[in-house]
């Protein structure tokens, strides 16, 4: 009796005519059956990645028709740019911040805020001058090795003026760019301030709604993905820092352009605080006033008055300096300058234990707030400059 024609069956041939017609036995004549009907199907399938739609028909797959649109059918939000930007330290740190936080995202208050933290970063990394060659050579490592990452040479953090871990909101208005110095001095401490406004910080309201997977997933859920995606559209298109390639640090001449008053002077305008501001114009054109090199020792006392909710008024006194000036210019009088000096001295002395009459001391202080020292001990400017 004839058998299947199938290699290694042994099995009789089928009686059926189209068993008979194909010499296949019956097992293998359903199996011919089957793949029939399932390439019948096949023909009406196509990729379920929208923007594609080919057939899939010569294939054996059943969704997609190659690996890159199953993955971007995957995504969360189909933006390239989007997938990129998650990516980068500007949102791992955002990310970070909303699951380091009790409230989660109740810790927000629209996509927006998400959006409006990625522009501090950004405003951070222009101030923090990163570099990975000095002098010529490139920084390395314990190990000898050359850097993986950008070195930042004035170190800042995004600093919540009502700490982030006892639920602050993760909004601009509690937030300000300072010295990680000065941040890791507070402590996740909750200001003291005897009045109501921007010192005494913002504490996020509502139930706590944790972040437990990845922010753009608990984004997505909560708001959706349209809107996710045009809240992010204006700050999607960020930069990669290329470790590979040099990045010369540059002598920024700190007694022409003071980086931490300029920062400061960013600061206070962008919350608003025009009183202060029009003050720290006044000290930076004037001599009278003692706080280190180019006055810089003035900024790190305001930063960290903002930080503490300006409990010794420092914030307070000296907010009202240039309408002092001014009323003192039209009066025909002098400034009391010993007012406004011992109140710096005292702040100094009590939360830096620092006596600002003494310059070296001053200098090796102001040096701890950079990873390349500007100065020597005589206040010259150590970092070459650029030509």
């Amino acid at each position: 009796m004839a058998i299947c024609k199938r290699n290694n069956c042994n099995l009789s041939i089928g009686d059926l005519p189209d068993e008979r017609k194909l010499r296949l036995c019956p097992k293998h004549y359903q199996g011919k059956l089957s793949n029939a009907a399932k390439r019948a199907q096949r023909l009406g399938l196509t990729c379920q990645y929208p923007p594609c739609g080919i057939s899939l028909s010569g294939t054996r797959n059943q969704r997609y028709c190659c690996i890159e649109h199953r993955n971007k059918d995957r995504r969360l939000i189909d933006d390239d740019a989007i997938v990129s930007l998650v990516k980068h330290s500007y949102w791992i740190n955002v990310e970070s911040m909303l699951k380091n936080n009790p409230l989660g995202l109740r810790s927000i208050n629209c996509p927006d805020d998400i959006a409006e933290l990625i522009r501090l970063y950004e405003r951070k990394a222009a101030h923090q001058k990163a570099y990975n060659t000095i002098n010529g050579r490139r920084v390395t490592d314990s190990k000898g090795l050359a850097i993986k990452r950008l070195t930042p040479w004035l170190e800042l953090e995004l600093c919540h003026i009502y700490p982030n871990s006892k639920g602050g909101a993760n909004t601009t208005c509690n937030i300000i760019i300072a010295p990680s110095l000065i941040n890791r001095m507070m402590k996740d401490s909750v200001p003291v301030c005897t009045t109501r406004g921007t010192f005494s910080g913002i504490k996020a309201a509502g139930l706590s709604l944790p972040v437990e997977s990845t922010l753009l997933k608990a984004l997505t859920e909560k708001y959706g993905a349209f809107e996710i995606q045009e809240a992010l559209s204006p700050v999607k298109h960020v930069t990669f820092a290329d470790p590979g390639i040099p990045r010369r640090l540059f002598c920024t001449d700190i007694y022409a352009h003071p980086p931490l008053l300029k920062l400061l002077k960013e600061e206070s305008s962008r919350l608003e605080l025009w009183d202060l501001r029009e003050s720290i114009n006044h000290i930076e054109s004037s001599h009278w006033l003692s706080a280190g090199p180019a006055n810089e020792l003035f900024a790190v006392a305001t930063f960290h008055a903002m930080l503490n909710g300006d409990t010794d008024n420092l914030l307070e006194i000296f907010s009202g300096l240039h309408e002092d000036v001014t009323e003192r210019a039209r009066r025909k009088e002098r400034l009391i300058h010993a007012y406004y000096q011992n109140a710096l001295d005292d702040y100094m002395a009590r939360y830096f234990g620092l006596d600002l009459s003494n310059q070296e001391a001053c200098i090796l202080f102001y040096n701890t707030f950079f990873t390349a020292p500007p100065l020597d001990k005589d206040g010259v400017l150590v970092i070459p400059p650029q030509f």
